[in-house]
């Protein structure tokens, strides 16, 4: 992992003589949450507050979000109300830790404001990225996906929607434009209670358990649009295929789009088997597997 730099930060000012110490009576037991900077990756807040029992004032730092990039592939976020941008290598390591406030410097008060963040996917899933995270005994051997981020002069990539920060308990799936993501927040215990998890991985993953080779193309189209797109790849329209042998595993990020807008588009696996008894003039039958939950009016 790239090794982490930490900077001083500037002197942090905690004024405890507006606690209620001493024979300040009428003082606060907690103080207002201020910010501390700690670099471009390490966002903190100081919590100051009067423990009942012993009428000790205890302070604590903290980051509220902790940032886990498990994708592969770079990532920038932003936040609501934010200027700043977070960049994250994927390489492992620390966590990016950030507190969502408004206020970026120290000393400055945390402003309690809605916290959201949007990912960005800023270059294609790299093998050197992705192993720091891939478990090859239990997952299989890593293929990973030929995914463009240009097409036609189109950027494939974008902005996600703003996903809340405070949602603990909840997971699904983000899209960068075409490029999807799984996300989960979770609530994290014992000394870091006051802190929340948000882990990017990949939401969908194909791995041959067969003893004989596929190719396979990831769709995005209706059923009927499917069925033309695999009725093509049989005749050799296969620019987008790649093969897996046995024991291998792909992470699919991005979908083929070829719907025609006509019907209801869903996400599907074509796939095809090949098997070495076949001679070169063989046209392999194309099978699909739908990936997201189909209509009950449709019938394979």
């Amino acid at each position: 992992s790239e090794e982490v730099e930490f900077l001083w930060t500037d002197p942090l000012k905690v004024d405890l003589s507006k606690m209620r110490t001493g024979v300040n009576q009428k003082g606060l037991t907690k103080l207002p949450p201020i910010v501390l900077d700690l670099g471009d990756n390490c966002d903190c807040l100081v919590d100051v507050t009067l423990q009942s029992d012993t009428r000790m004032p205890v302070c604590t730092i903290y980051s509220p979000y902790w940032i886990m990039n498990k994708t592969g592939a770079k990532l920038e976020y932003k936040i609501s109300d934010q200027s700043k941008r977070y960049l994250d290598s994927g390489n492992g390591g620390l966590p990016i830790m950030i507190h969502g406030s408004k206020s970026e410097h120290t000393n400055e008060k945390y402003k309690n404001v809605s916290r959201a963040i949007s990912v960005i996917l800023l270059e294609r899933p790299s093998d050197n990225i992705a192993h720091h995270w891939w478990d090859e005994k239990t997952n299989g051997v890593l293929v990973l996906q030929n995914s463009l981020l240009e097409e036609n002069g189109l950027t494939l990539t974008n902005w996600s929607d703003s996903l809340n920060l405070d949602a603990a308990g909840t997971t699904g799936e983000i899209h960068c434009q075409q490029f999807i993501l799984n996300v989960s927040i979770d609530a994290l215990a014992g000394a870091f209670h006051r802190s929340k998890l948000i882990s990017f991985s990949p939401r969908f993953v194909v791995k041959n358990k067969l003893h004989i080779g596929i190719s396979l193309v990831p769709l995005f189209g209706s059923l009927g649009d499917a069925r033309r797109k695999a009725s093509q790849l049989r005749f050799g329209h296969q620019n987008r295929k790649q093969d897996l042998a046995p024991g291998e595993s792909m992470v699919l990020f991005n979908f083929h789009n070829v719907s025609h807008g006509i019907e209801k588009p869903y996400r599907w696996v074509a796939f095809s088997v090949n098997a070495s008894r076949f001679g070169a003039t063989f046209k392999p039958k194309w099978h699909l597997i739908p990936v997201d939950l189909i209509d009950e009016s449709h019938h394979f």
